[in-house]
């Protein structure tokens, strides 16, 4: 169906048949590049695993964090945007 000006949306064409569409594509496997990822999250997903023990003092401070959590002391998302970045 098509749309003009004179009515309320987008023009719309209706699009061309499976078959069409299949005969126009080359022949062979379809290749399609991957994704670039984040050179952050490759970086992330490329690291060694930490595997040196935990000391006392991290030994602590996670129980200190588990703590706060606990109790309710903690920030969102948003409640941090507007802290850091003052967001409304």
């Amino acid at each position: 169906m098509l749309r003009g000006a004179d009515r309320e949306g987008p023009v719309s064409l209706p699009s061309p048949p499976a078959a069409d569409t299949l005969r126009l594509m080359p022949p062979g496997p379809a290749t399609t590049p991957a994704p670039k990822q984040h050179p952050a999250l490759e970086a992330l997903e490329n690291a060694p695993i930490d595997d040196e023990p935990v000391t006392e003092d991290e030994e602590r401070d996670i129980a200190e964090a588990r703590e706060a959590v606990r109790r309710g002391e903690v920030l969102t998302h948003e409640e941090v945007r507007k802290l850091w970045l003052g967001e409304p």
